[in-house]
């Protein structure tokens, strides 16, 4: 009842008792969700792919102008939040890849 109350609006469409036990399972040891779908789940490793700018928080690309449309304060927070709930679902492994523009949320430094 825990994870199943934690399923937002907009995923219960993509959810079906096959995919839920699947989930809970962790059925040949991988599991692919969205990060809404992991909500209130652990793993002992995850890996949020393609964490590029844009896409967290997501913002629409202008063609026009070759930009990335500025992102409103609470899109910035709700993707905050977000890249938040990803990341603490890992207990031991967290990777991250993303292209060589990362997402606001993370900061690379130069290598020394």
């Amino acid at each position: 009842n825990d994870i199943i109350e934690r399923i937002s609006e907009e995923e219960v469409p993509y959810w079906s008792l096959d995919k839920y036990l699947m989930t809970l399972s962790g059925v040949n040891g991988i599991t692919i969700n969205t990060i809404h779908q992991a909500k209130g789940l652990e793993y002992q490793a995850v890996i949020l792919d393609q964490m590029n700018l844009g896409r967290i928080p997501y913002q629409m690309w202008n063609r026009s102008t070759g930009e990335f449309m500025p992102a409103a304060p609470d899109e910035v927070e709700d993707g905050r939040n977000l890249f938040y709930v990803a990341m603490s679902r890992a207990k031991r492994y967290l990777i991250i890849t993303h292209n060589w523009n990362p997402s606001r949320f993370i900061n690379i430094a130069a290598p020394t």
